[in-house]
């Protein structure tokens, strides 16, 4: 859906599997973290800023939980979801 340009739906079936995966499997998953990832991308793209930072932090948090916060991919998650709160912080509301 993504690549054809069909991006809201896309967007909705993500989250929709990112529930689905977290209330079957889970919120420590490859899963959540795959499509937290991708959603936080998708948003941020779209211009939709306060989105991303929701999908960046349970990335950084999972990824955190999972790894444990010394992790060097969730040391970068954290600085990534702090840049995404201050890229909102700075956008005019």
């Amino acid at each position: 859906e993504w690549r054809a340009g069909n991006r809201p739906q896309a967007v909705a079936a993500m989250e929709q599997a990112l529930a689905l995966a977290e209330q079957g499997d889970g919120p420590g998953t490859k899963w959540v973290l795959d499509a937290s990832s991708r959603l936080a991308s998708w948003e941020k793209e779209r211009g939709r800023l306060d989105r991303a930072v929701v999908h960046r932090e349970l990335y950084w948090r999972t990824r955190a939980a999972m790894h444990g916060p010394e992790d060097r991919e969730a040391v970068s998650a954290r600085w990534s979801y702090e840049n995404a709160r201050r890229d909102l912080a700075r956008t005019p509301a």
